[in-house]
């Protein structure tokens, strides 16, 4: 029998949008052997501009999963001395979680970098990729036509589930710190804690 499964939906959520949630659930929808999604958001230690504190981040995204039974948060990627790679923390997780088959979900803007990444090969060769499409991309022939994306193929999930807005918390950071209304685009619980704690103004 095999094992159910935990996705991993990495990211900086900052702040987390109800793009991040939706994309979630549709993944649970479309795959019956996923049994939960654990959202990791990136510590202060990432390499990126106007994150702010990893407390606010896990606290916002927290309020969110609490009400989903099969939504978590972790905050595995704040308590090491620097950011961890992504590898590292499919390992931690797996050895945490052994009952579950850990897999990592990514969107095609990542999947077209994966070359790049921290010992990406052992990370093909260890786990599957759920792989995010967008309504501009193959993700197939992304994979096809990349030497070591296609040597790999068989660890690439590809679901019917894509993103279909462009929508980013860049934007909606901008919107905030311009005294523009977000709603409808954040869980309004997110906003009323931005709001009380003086958030990306």
């Amino acid at each position: 029998m095999n094992k159910k499964v935990i996705a991993l939906f990495c990211g900086s959520f900052n702040p987390p949008l109800y793009s991040h949630l939706s994309l979630a659930e549709q993944l649970l929808n479309n795959d019956d052997n996923i049994e939960k999604i654990i959202f990791v958001p990136v510590s202060h230690k990432y390499n990126k501009s106007e994150l702010v504190e990893d407390k606010h981040r896990f606290n916002m995204l927290k309020l969110v999963c609490d009400k989903n039974v099969h939504f978590e948060v972790s905050d595995i990627e704040f308590n090491t001395s620097r950011q961890p790679y992504t590898f590292e923390t499919m390992q931690t997780m797996q050895k945490n979680l052994t009952e579950y088959e850990i897999r990592l979900i990514i969107g095609t803007d990542n999947l077209k970098e994966l070359d790049a990444w921290y010992e990406i090969e052992k990370l093909l060769s260890e786990f599957k990729i759920i792989v995010l499409g967008r309504a501009e991309d193959n993700v197939g022939e992304i994979i096809k036509s990349h030497k070591l994306l296609s040597k790999y193929s068989s660890s690439f999930i590809i679901t019917n589930v894509s993103l279909r807005t462009n929508l980013s918390s860049t934007f909606v950071r901008n919107e905030i710190e311009n005294h523009h209304s977000v709603r409808y685009l954040l869980p309004d619980e997110v906003i009323d804690y931005i709001k009380n704690n003086n958030l990306y103004i």
